[in-house]
């Protein structure tokens, strides 16, 4: 079981891999995307449990400004490990991102990352979408696609996925979040409190979208379809130019046709969290100090 990897550059320009590309990255194959979360076997050399985070290239965004945004996940991960030291965590992120972050920063280790995944493997990157479009989408489109891969790629049997400025403020924070499956349920998130974004068909208001920030859920045929359908909606509302600014509206339509026009053994057994007291989103002053003082 790999839970550091270490990055040695020599070896892997030998390997002809290029100069300076970081060696002890996606360690563990993960080319079963959601095909093997139809299994209860998933017998790949991770726990039962682990976490997972994305970080995701934007061209527009200036340089310092992804490495912010790196470090913040960096952060925010060597927190939960530091409060939590059996957890494993995988990042999911673009190799050329990573690679420079490394050596601007002289990395020689993944750590708080037990495995990091590139983009670059698992999801075809050439898509382009018109300049209005990715306007509308705030970040660009493929930012959240590539949120939506890395729910489907994962390679635990229970995943938690975690924005990368979500801070535990206490190391039982994370145990209660894991608890949320108790009892049988497939997925748990809280509710987005503004108001829903645009939808292709009409859904009552009251069928709030959840927050997609902090997330926890289990590899079952189940959620296999939700996150399919995911996609598949979070592509339907692009081509048709929604507007929707982020990924939490197409979950909202496929939850709500998964709910409500699907048969009840197809249908996602979700529960709606309440975790203020857990955890603390966002890197302001304030809670930032909080954290870190935790530390």
């Amino acid at each position: 079981m790999i839970y550091q990897c270490l990055i040695d550059v020599a070896a892997w320009e030998i390997q002809g891999h290029g100069p300076g590309e970081p060696k002890c990255v996606n360690p563990l194959v993960l080319g079963a995307r959601v095909s093997r979360m139809a299994s209860d076997d998933l017998d790949s050399g991770y726990p039962a449990r682990g976490a997972l985070y994305t970080v995701a290239a934007v061209q527009s965004q200036e340089e310092r400004k992804m490495y912010a945004l790196m470090s913040h996940t960096f952060r925010s991960a060597s927190l939960a490990l530091y409060l939590n030291p059996d957890l494993f965590i995988t990042l999911f992120t673009d190799k050329p991102l990573f690679t420079s972050y490394v050596h601007k920063f002289n990395l020689t280790t993944t750590h708080p990352f037990a495995s990091v995944v590139f983009f670059d493997d698992i999801m075809d990157l050439t898509k382009e979408y018109d300049a209005q479009t990715s306007i509308s989408m705030g970040y660009g489109p493929v930012v959240w696609a590539k949120k939506i891969v890395t729910f489907q790629h994962t390679p635990y049997p229970v995943s938690l996925f975690m924005d990368g400025d979500t801070c535990f403020c206490h190391s039982e924070g994370l145990e209660q979040l894991f608890q949320a499956l108790d009892g049988g349920m497939d997925i748990a998130y809280i509710h987005e409190k503004d108001k829903p974004g645009p939808a292709l068909e009409k859904i009552p208001e009251r069928f709030r979208e959840r927050n997609t920030g902090v997330v926890i859920y289990a590899s079952n045929i189940r959620v296999h379809h939700l996150l399919q359908t995911w996609e598949q909606y979070f592509y339907r509302g692009i081509n048709a130019s929604l507007g929707q600014i982020n990924d939490q509206p197409s979950l909202r339509e496929a939850l709500y046709d998964i709910q409500h026009k699907w048969q009840r053994s197809e249908q996602v057994k979700e529960k709606i969290l309440s975790f203020a007291k857990q955890i603390c989103r966002g890197f302001d002053k304030v809670q930032k100090a909080k954290c870190i003082a935790k530390k």
